[in-house]
């Protein structure tokens, strides 16, 4: 069955193909904080619907009607981000707010996703799993999204773009400055 997922300022709904509207804000947490400035970004891995929005911690939904949304496994809860995407088998979070301090340029991915599952850790000190972080130095302006490309990710400032390929062992992930030219305004912003 084909489902559809729209988030709005405080709650998250799904539409299945006969038009049936199901409220699957999360259980846990109460409503959510977003608004006309404060979007929504996301995507979905493994089965799993992912979304995010700077105010509130990442959310994951299983597709199961009887199930709510949850706060993404393994993220920390003083943890908010610009924008959460899915790239490969990984979720990618853009623009970061840890604990009242902010890291504009700060790309923060999760380790691997098993098939079916969702990533298990955002550690990046933990050598048993493939999580990491970089800050972006040569960006042009805070990191506004990013956006998946095949198996690319395409991470985008408000002036400059940077492709994310993943090439395994360490440092998982090459970084790679395409422009200095162009860049993004906002999140959600750019398609592929």
């Amino acid at each position: 069955e084909v489902r559809w997922i729209y988030c709005g300022a405080t709650s998250a709904y799904s539409v299945d193909s006969s038009g049936v509207h199901t409220n699957i804000t999360r259980a846990s947490g109460g409503a959510y904080s977003a608004s006309a400035d404060i979007r929504w970004s996301g995507g979905t891995l493994s089965g799993w619907a992912i979304a995010s929005n700077p105010a509130d911690i990442p959310q994951a939904w299983n597709g199961d009607t009887s199930t709510d949304f949850a706060n993404l496994t393994g993220w920390n809860s003083a943890w908010r981000a610009r924008a959460v995407r899915n790239v490969n088998r990984f979720i990618v979070a853009v623009n970061l707010t840890k604990s009242a301090s902010s890291y504009p340029l700060l790309v923060k991915w999760s380790s691997s996703a098993q098939p079916g599952a969702l990533p298990a850790s955002w550690d990046e000190a933990d050598p048993a799993n493939d999580a990491g972080e970089i800050d972006l130095g040569d960006a042009d302006g805070p990191l506004q999204d990013v956006v998946p490309l095949g198996d690319l990710g395409i991470v985008y400032a408000s002036n400059s773009y940077h492709s994310m390929q993943w090439i395994g062992g360490s440092p998982v992930w090459r970084f790679t400055r395409l422009s200095g030219e162009a860049g993004a305004l906002t999140t959600n912003c750019v398609s592929a």
